[in-house]
């Protein structure tokens, strides 16, 4: 038993020690001619392959230049078209193409405002004036609130303010010293004004020319003249003897020509009366700095012989912002002689008890103390 498992033994180390290592070479050999076998016919299939490769390349390279050249071809024909062309149409190209678009809503509102505005301010002779060269928005605030702080009222010593209602008219307030009679002078463009309770309208039957005639009405005398009467003609309206112990008060509504009539009356003529009631319109003007100076230019006619004695906001025209401020867009503005009256420091609070709502449907504008 043991001799047979000791000869089992010496065929298993021959096997491992002989005869598979002379198997293993053999077989390596083998391999090794198959893979030389198939390299050798893989080799015309490899060269076409790169073959193939660098003609594709080939392709794509030539049609980048192809691209790159048609489009430096084009690049150069713009160029030498544009260097060719007059310099002013390039300048039009790039205020249309690119300065164009960069312009701001707000400058285009501000400028259209203020060509609405050139026809009427032009028959004043007024300068044209732009916010820009004043300094800039802070500096034109400033100045729109200084001519908002020249409408304060003042008060009037030893008299009292009354509500004057006139048939056909929005109630008015007047300081009296003395119970007498009211002239009332009133300037309209065609005819008088007729006051529905909505809205103003104009009655063309009644004339208007230089020669007033007066009607009594009770505690009143009141008399129409046309915005473009002369001063003469004014001036006659109040010889009348009729009107010797009368108070003479000039009120103008003329819905937007009120500006060009002060302007065009006489200070003289207008310190002929006692007290002058003017309606401003179209505050929201006050945005374009020719209709600005031109405002302020009325007042410093009006100022020179008045002074201002109370102020009403018709709620008919609501309220506007001019450079942030609220505005009301229509001010009735009462006006008093400094040589017929004194005044004082008024610190009443606006609307006042003897005001009425220009429209009876709507609630009064608050101005407060009107300071700005």
């Amino acid at each position: 038993m043991q001799n047979k498992t000791h000869n089992n033994l010496v065929k298993r180390a021959i096997f491992y020690l002989l005869i598979r290592p002379i198997r293993i070479v053999t077989g390596t050999a083998r391999i090794a001619t198959q893979i030389a076998e198939i390299d050798t016919r893989l080799q015309p299939d490899r060269a076409d392959v790169e073959d193939n490769l660098e003609r594709a390349l080939a392709k794509v390279i030539d049609a980048r230049l192809e691209v790159i050249q048609r489009r430096s071809a084009g690049l150069q024909a713009t160029l030498s078209a544009t260097l060719q062309r007059p310099m002013q149409e390039c300048l039009d190209d790039v205020v249309r193409n690119v300065i164009g678009p960069l312009v701001s809503a707000t400058v285009q509102n501000e400028m259209n405002n203020l060509n609405l505005q050139i026809d009427r301010m032009i028959r004043l002779n007024a300068p044209l004036i732009l916010p820009s060269l004043m300094g800039g928005h802070e500096n034109y605030q400033s100045m729109v609130r200084a001519f908002l702080r020249r409408l304060k009222p003042s008060a009037t010593k030893g008299t009292s303010k009354n509500a004057m209602d006139v048939p056909g008219l929005p109630s008015i307030v007047v300081a009296s010293t003395e119970p007498r009679k009211v002239a009332l002078l009133s300037v309209v463009p065609d005819g008088c004004l007729l006051w529905s309770g909505q809205s103003i309208t104009r009655a063309p039957e009644i004339e208007t020319s230089e020669a007033v005639t007066w009607s009594e009405r009770p505690g009143h005398w009141i008399a129409t003249i046309s915005a473009d009467a002369s001063d003469k003609a004014l001036s006659e309206a109040l010889q009348e003897s009729k009107l010797e112990n009368c108070e003479p008060i000039l009120y103008v509504d003329l819905s937007g020509g009120e500006l060009n009539f002060i302007d065009r009356v006489s200070p003289d003529i207008l310190g002929k009366f006692n007290q002058i009631v003017i309606v401003l319109y179209d505050m929201s003007n006050l945005h374009a700095a020719n209709f600005l100076q031109a405002a302020a230019g009325v007042l410093d006619r009006i100022e020179s012989n008045f002074r201002c004695i109370h102020i009403h906001a018709r709620n008919i025209g609501g309220l506007c912002s001019v450079q942030n401020i609220a505005i009301p867009n229509i001010i009735e503005l009462t006006y008093a002689n400094r040589s017929k009256f004194e005044f004082t420091d008024d610190d009443e609070i606006y609307p006042t008890a003897i005001d009425v709502p220009t429209a009876s449907n709507m609630a009064d504008i608050y101005l407060g103390r009107f300071i700005y």
